[in-house]
């Protein structure tokens, strides 16, 4: 053999004419089926379920008067520009609040917005199927 130069495999001895456990059942394995199957929880564990609250005050990014530039120019986006509503229900809702509608297109007076922001509460609970899951939205809570 030459020297640098890796033996074939039969030369290594690998390649074997003993029959091996996938040639003696025609090539298949069996894989054990229900009794190599995990008896226990398969995946992580789940925490139980808990709510949350938040355990100190949220941090400032922006100013107070940065923040509420922010607001007077979405106010100013929504008047001029405003949003596009698809469903013809939600066009009829608004028509009924006083905004200006043209065609799929709702352009909000700042009043309007001012006023329906101020009737949101701020906090409101979600309805779970199970009332045990029942939680808050708002406030110091985390959802």
């Amino acid at each position: 053999m030459e020297p640098n130069v890796l033996p074939r495999p039969h030369e290594r001895g690998i390649v074997t004419d003993t029959p091996t456990a996938t040639t003696e059942t025609g090539g298949r394995r069996r894989r054990g089926g229900r009794r190599d199957r995990p008896t226990g929880p398969v995946g992580p564990q789940q925490v139980p379920w808990r709510l949350y609250k938040r355990p100190m005050e949220p941090t400032r990014v922006v100013s107070d008067d940065e923040l509420e530039s922010i607001h007077l120019a979405s106010l100013e986006v929504l008047r001029d520009t405003g949003m596009d509503f698809l469903h013809p229900k939600a066009l009829e809702m608004w028509a009924e609040t006083g905004a200006a509608i043209d065609g799929e297109r709702v352009r909000f007076d700042p009043e309007l917005i001012t006023e329906l922001i101020s009737s949101v509460p701020s906090e409101f609970t979600m309805h779970a199927p199970d009332p045990a899951h029942d939680f808050v939205i708002g406030g110091d809570n985390v959802a």
